[in-house]
């Protein structure tokens, strides 16, 4: 479906388009019932590929011996001039197309790097706080692959987790990237448990369990601002939610910490009231609407001026 929906997008626009998030993922993106439309609180993510410009970085690769940016520093890449450190430009809902955001991505050489690791596909809009001469770099396209193989269970707890973290007090300190981040942790962690520990009945343990691990990663970092490593690129962190846009953080984690562990004590307080948010399918056909989630316009283009790739 997310394949079907981007080639409209880039049919429509007239530009490289790819949805992304919870819509190319599979989970969350109407939570109450697959027959429905996008849910209020949700939104519909995409990347508009710049192509024609692919990016060349340090140790990365050789292409002809020039590299056009530096070596990543924490999962980003230092420019020499300011882009900005929130990553979407957003438009609104309207009607019944649901809210959308909108996010240039440069793609990257990586035909240096070795296949057994995560390989960053493309740089995006996106400082570090209190920066703005940064790109991040973006593993979206192996975050979706992932998320579709889930097991059941492991389907369910990202939407547990979502749920917490947009409908109880965390929502003030974690944003559904981080949800989706903890549960890649938490699958590393058990990556040499077998099949045995995603079984139904360990939902509730691995609800716990992953609670845990985000109070772990808390308390790990002395930063007022890092909630917890980056799940793909360990040398870089994952920021509590609005940091660095001029808000005050020295009590956040605090706080956040407080509301884990309260979560921790009532997991019915969870469970039960998203039992009651849940919904049948109104009938057996699944309906599916496209152009409720597609941009109908061309999307402004990136001003970002690089050097093109030059074969080897």
């Amino acid at each position: 479906m997310a394949s079907f929906v981007s080639e409209l997008a880039s049919a429509i626009t007239g530009e490289d388009m790819e949805i992304a998030g919870s819509t190319a993922e599979g989970y969350g993106m109407i939570p109450p019932c697959l027959d429905r439309m996008v849910s209020p609180d949700s939104d519909i993510d995409w990347l508009q590929i710049i192509n024609g410009c692919v990016l060349l970085l340090e140790d990365f690769c050789s292409c002809l011996g020039q590299q056009n940016l530096g070596s990543p520093i924490e999962g980003h890449v230092p420019l020499s001039a300011p882009v900005g450190c929130q990553p979407a430009q957003t438009s609104p809902a309207k009607g019944v197309l649901p809210r959308m955001d909108f996010c240039c991505a440069f793609p990257v050489c990586t035909r240096d790097l070795s296949l057994l690791h995560p390989q960053p596909e493309n740089l995006v809009r996106a400082s570090r706080p209190g920066r703005t001469c940064e790109l991040r770099i973006s593993f979206n396209s192996q975050e979706n692959r992932l998320v579709r193989g889930f097991y059941e269970v492991q389907g369910h707890l990202l939407m547990i987790i979502k749920h917490c973290f947009k409908n109880t007090p965390l929502k003030d300190y974690y944003k559904s990237y981080h949800a989706k981040s903890l549960l890649f942790h938490l699958i590393a962690r058990h990556a040499e448990s077998g099949e045995s520990v995603w079984k139904p009945t360990n939902l509730a343990r691995l609800f716990h369990e992953a609670l845990g691990m985000a109070i772990e990663f808390l308390s790990a970092s002395i930063s007022k601002d890092v909630v917890m490593p980056h799940s793909m690129c360990p040398s870089a962190q994952l920021y509590i939610k609005n940091a660095g846009l001029g808000y005050g953080f020295e009590d956040s984690k605090k706080e956040a910490e407080i509301s884990l562990k309260d979560l921790q004590k009532r997991t019915w307080a969870v469970f039960d009231p998203m039992l009651e948010f849940l919904r049948p399918l109104s009938s057996q056909e699944f309906r599916f609407h496209p152009f409720t989630l597609l941009p109908l316009q061309r999307v402004r283009q990136g001003a970002l001026k690089t050097k093109r790739h030059q074969d080897s």
